[in-house]
C-alpha cells in the first residue's frame, strides 16, 4: 500500500537562527522538577501545562505514566507554522495509562486547542476514550492506543491521524476503534484499527470531508468501516471482520471507494451500497458476498470480471498480502494500486 506522507502544518521548526525562541520541556514517570528541564524533568501534567506558546515541545522520557489522577489536557494552541508538539523520546518506550481505574471512570486524554501534535507514544487502558480531540488542526502521529474502555480515538474536528494503531478498544460494552462524530476535512492515513468491540472505523455526523488512505481494519466485532454518511476511501484493506468489510451506509449516496481490498469478512466485502456510491478498482475475495445493497456507480471491480482473484499471499504481515498476481488480470485493482481518483 502507498506510504502517504504529508506536512499538514507547514514549517514545523524555525530555521535561520530562530530555533532558540522555542522552548523544550521534559517529563519522566514519577518526576516532579518544577522547570521540567532535561536534567530535572517534571511530571507529564506540569510539562504539558508549561508548553503554552507556539513552537514549544514536550519530550516524554521512557517509562509508564500514571494518568489516573486527572484528565491530561492539551489546552494551549500552537500555530500552523509553529505547532506545540508532545512526543515520546527517540528510542524510548513511552506508555500513558490509567489501568488502576474501573471501566467508564471519568478519565481520558483531551486535546482542546488547535495546532497540537501528539506523536510516538502508547496509550493503554484509559477507562473511556484514549484520545479525545475537540479542536481543529490537530495531528495524531505514530500513536498506539490499546485496551481503552470506550473508543481509541474520538474526534469532531478537522486535522490528521496517521501511522497509528488502535486495538482492542470498547470490547466490554461495544464501541469502535476510531469514532468520527462530525468532522470535515479530516484525513486518516496509514492507520490500523483492529479487534475493537464494534467497528474499526465509524463515521457519524457531517456528510463528507473524511478521507481514508492506506488504512487497515481487521478482526473487529462488526464492520471494518461503517460510513453512515459520505466518506472517501482509497487503498484501504478490510479483512476478518465480523460483519461487512466496508459498509458505506445506505444513506451515503456520494461515498467514494477506490482501489480497496476486502478479504474473508463474514458479511459483504462492500456493504450497504447506494446507486450513487462510486466504487472502482476494488477487490472482494472470500467474503460472505462481494457486495450488498444497490448497484453502485462503477464497473471495474473484481466482481465485474469472470476470473477469480489470485494473490501472491493471503497471510497478514507477510510480503505480498492481497497483492494481485499477474494472471488475475487485477493488477490495477486493490490497495496496492492508485488507478482511480477524482
Amino acid at each position: 500500500m502507498q506510504n502517504v506522507k504529508g506536512q499538514p502544518f507547514g514549517v514545523q521548526r524555525s530555521t535561520h537562527g530562530m530555533l532558540n525562541r522555542y522552548r523544550t520541556y521534559f517529563a519522566a514517570p514519577g518526576a516532579s522538577g518544577a522547570a521540567c528541564s532535561r536534567t530535572d524533568p517534571g511530571s507529564i501534567y506540569q510539562a504539558v501545562a508549561l508548553a503554552n506558546s507556539p513552537g514549544d515541545t514536550v519530550i516524554l522520557r521512557g517509562g509508564r505514566y500514571d494518568i489516573s489522577g486527572a484528565h491530561l489536557l492539551w489546552s494551549n494552541a500552537g500555530t500552523a507554522a509553529a505547532p506545540i508538539i508532545t512526543q515520546g523520546a527517540d528510542g524510548e518506550d513511552v506508555v500513558l495509562q490509567a489501568e488502576s481505574l474501573a471501566y467508564d471512570a471519568d478519565r481520558d486524554l483531551q486535546v482542546s486547542a488547535a495546532y497540537n501534535i501528539l506523536k510516538n507514544f502508547r496509550v493503554e487502558s484509559m477507562p473511556r476514550v484514549g484520545v479525545k480531540v475537540t479542536a481543529d488542526n490537530v495531528l495524531l502521529d505514530g500513536l498506539e492506543i490499546v485496551g481503552c474502555g470506550q473508543r481509541g480515538i474520538e474526534t469532531n474536528n478537522s486535522g490528521d491521524i496517521k501511522n497509528c494503531v488502535i486495538a482492542s478498544c470498547g470490547t466490554e460494552v461495544g464501541h469502535s476503534g476510531i469514532y468520527v462524530m462530525g468532522s470535515a476535512n479530516l484525513r486518516i492515513t496509514n492507520t490500523v484499527s483492529c479487534f475493537n468491540g464494534v467497528d474499526g472505523f465509524e463515521h457519524q455526523g457531517v456528510d463528507g470531508g473524511v478521507y481514508y488512505t492506506g488504512c487497515v481494519a481487521y478482526g473487529n466485532a462488526n464492520n471494518g468501516w461503517t460510513g453512515h454518511n459520505r466518506i472517501t476511501l482509497r487503498q484501504c484493506v478490510a479483512f476478518d471482520n465480523g460483519a461487512d468489510g466496508i459498509n458505506a451506509g445506505a444513506s451515503a449516496a456520494l461515498s467514494k471507494i477506490y482501489n480497496c481490498s476486502t478479504f474473508r469478512n463474514v458479511g459483504a466485502g462492500f456493504g450497504s451500497l447506494n446507486t450513487g456510491t462510486k466504487v472502482n478498482g476494488c477487490i472482494s475475495y472470500s467474503d460472505g458476498s462481494a457486495t450488498s445493497g444497490d448497484t453502485p456507480t462503477g464497473s471495474d471491480n473484481s466482481w465485474n470480471l469472470s476470473t477469480a482473484p489470485d494473490f501472491y499471499g493471503t497471510t497478514w504481515g507477510e510480503s505480498g498480502f492481497l497483492l494481485p498476481a499477474p494472471q488475475s488480470l487485477m493488477t490495477h485493482m486493490g490497495a496496492y494500486s492508485d488507478t482511480y481518483r477524482d
